[in-house]
């Protein structure tokens, strides 16, 4: 979606929407008509309900993008904590323990 202009009135809605979240809605009121009863208001909500229906799967697909860096970053930080806090190595690059794993 790229972008959605909607201008209420108090008997109408005016939409500029090349993503095409109108047509949807525009579909379920063609199935029901008496939906326009409800007013400009529910035809607004209906097409910004629509837009957040059509952003789920981008916010899902993030936020498994950040659990998957929060887990690797993790991992390396108690890597790192682990290499530091090592007997062996004191800390060095050279470290020939299993904290460098």
């Amino acid at each position: 979606m790229d972008e959605l202009d909607l201008i209420i009135g108090p008997h109408y809605v005016i939409t500029h929407d090349p993503g095409g979240l109108v047509d949807e809605v525009r579909a379920e009121v063609e199935r029901s008509p008496r939906l326009l009863q409800k007013g400009p208001a529910w035809v607004a909500h209906a097409i910004l309900d629509a837009a957040v229906d059509r952003y789920m799967p981008l916010i899902d697909n993030l936020d498994g993008e950040i659990e998957r860096w929060a887990t690797t970053c993790c991992a390396r930080r108690a890597r790192a904590r682990a290499h530091l806090s090592c007997a062996s190595c004191s800390g060095s690059s050279a470290c020939c323990s299993p904290c460098a794993a």
